[in-house]
């Protein structure tokens, strides 16, 4: 894998086997790596790295995955000092803030919102039009359906074993249009049923049905969701 300047844009490096389609934008100091394709309109602000390898720490229990090539979808736009990794594909008309993490193999659907200094797991699959506000963490496998909202600090979480597991992650799953409140954690296993709400700062460790209110440490359920 070799990063040499290109001309395209300002100190720009990129990779063998770069596609940049019509109208995509550049900004400075990007990095594209090997295979990265910029669809038709794509844009990337200044600093932001595009399909980044995984740099696992000795002890990690992920295997290395297969190299996969980044695209970023028409019209979609990556903020500036954004990091996409290797195999995440982010679709049309969807935005990654500045600062945020797309971690290898995770999906953006089409025109979501990944906000300032959020991650995005490895493995994880959003839907369409979802927004994720900042500073929110979402956990490897996390599986989150279309228009769901996300307030800013809200954290998913994979393993119940304090970091002592062997196996694959717990999946968390938010089914379509659920909205979960600012600095909510989300436990393993825990599915928020469709149109469901998750009140601010809740621990949720168990699941909620569709279209109920759910509050509290333990979250408990305290009545009806209001519409959105």
């Amino acid at each position: 894998m070799t990063l040499r300047p290109s001309n395209l844009a300002p100190n720009l490096m990129a990779g063998g086997d770069v596609v940049i389609g019509e109208g995509a934008v550049i900004g400075a100091n990007v990095v594209l790596y090997d295979g990265t394709v910029l669809e038709p309109g794509a844009e990337i602000d200044h600093g932001a790295v595009i399909g980044r390898p995984p740099r696992l720490g000795r002890h990690s229990a992920w295997p290395e995955p297969v190299p996969q090539a980044v695209v970023i979808g028409a019209g979609a736009a990556v903020g500036c000092a954004a990091v996409v990794c290797a195999g995440a594909r982010i679709g049309p008309g969807a935005v990654v803030a500045d600062g945020a993490l797309i971690r290898e193999l995770a999906v953006i659907g089409a025109e979501s919102v990944i906000g300032h200094a959020s991650s995005v797991g490895r493995g994880a699959v959003i839907g369409e039009r979802v927004r994720i506000m900042s500073k929110c963490g979402i956990s490897p496998a996390t599986r989150i359906e279309d228009d769901v909202f996300i307030a800013s600090l809200v954290v998913t979480v994979d393993d119940a074993t304090g970091g002592r597991r062997s196996g694959e992650p717990t999946q968390v799953l938010l089914r379509r249009g659920c909205r979960i409140g600012a600095a909510a954690v989300i436990l393993p296993g825990v599915e928020i049923g469709e149109g469901a709400l998750v009140g601010a700062g809740a621990i949720v460790s168990r699941s909620v049905p569709p279209g109920k209110l759910v509050r509290g440490e333990p979250a408990r359920v305290t009545g009806e969701a209001p519409p959105a």
